[in-house]
This record gives structure tokens, C-alpha cells and sequence, in this order.
């Protein structure tokens, strides 16, 4: 991977946990990091879901190794978030990371 081809900015986020005033549960998500990142897409797909077509969209995003990100986390690139499904280390000496990611269902 060349590095030149990190074109997009993007926020990396990670879920936590905060107690609402009613003791409550409630998840929110934090800033964890904002990496560049390629993006190339897998596959893009329509289904029927509750009676409506909707369109499921899969990519695959590389970033530079060292960000830590876990399925856990989420990628948040402008409008548009995406929840990661596979985290995997490759090129020579783990220097980048590849994240396979559906368009999140807010």
C-alpha cells in the first residue's frame, strides 16, 4: 500500500458507558482517534427488511497499524458512520490495518 493513497480522514470512535440521572445505562460513543484511510468497496447489496428495500453496503478501509481498532469500535467518515466487522493486520511488519465495515443503522 502506498501511503499517498490514504486520502480520507476519518474518526474512529468507541462505545462507552455513562448512568443517566434515573441510574439508567445509557451507551454513547466517544472520539477514540482520527486516522487516514483508503477505502475500496466488497459488495453492495439490496434486501427487503420490514417490508422496505434497503441497500446494505460493505467496505474495506485500510489505516496505518497502531490505532487499536476492535470490532467494538466504529468508523465515522463526514455523515456516514460504519461499524466494524473484521479487523485484519497485514503488509511487512503489521504496518497497516484493513477493516471490513457495513454502513451503520442509526
Amino acid at each position: 500500500m502506498n501511503p499517498g493513497e490514504l486520502d480520507t480522514l476519518v474518526t474512529i470512535q468507541r462505545a462507552t458507558e455513562a448512568r443517566a440521572a434515573n441510574g439508567s445505562v445509557i451507551k454513547t460513543w466517544a472520539d477514540l482517534a482520527q486516522v487516514w484511510a483508503s477505502f475500496e468497496p466488497i459488495s453492495g447489496r439490496e434486501a427487503v427488511m420490514a417490508q422496505q428495500l434497503q441497500a446494505v453496503v460493505s467496505l474495506k478501509a485500510t489505516i496505518r497499524y497502531g490505532s487499536g481498532v476492535t470490532v467494538k469500535d466504529r468508523i465515522v467518515n463526514g455523515s456516514i458512520t460504519y461499524e466494524v466487522t473484521r479487523v485484519a493486520d497485514s503488509g511487512t511488519r503489521h504496518s497497516w490495518q484493513e477493516l471490513w465495515l457495513t454502513e451503520a443503522k442509526l
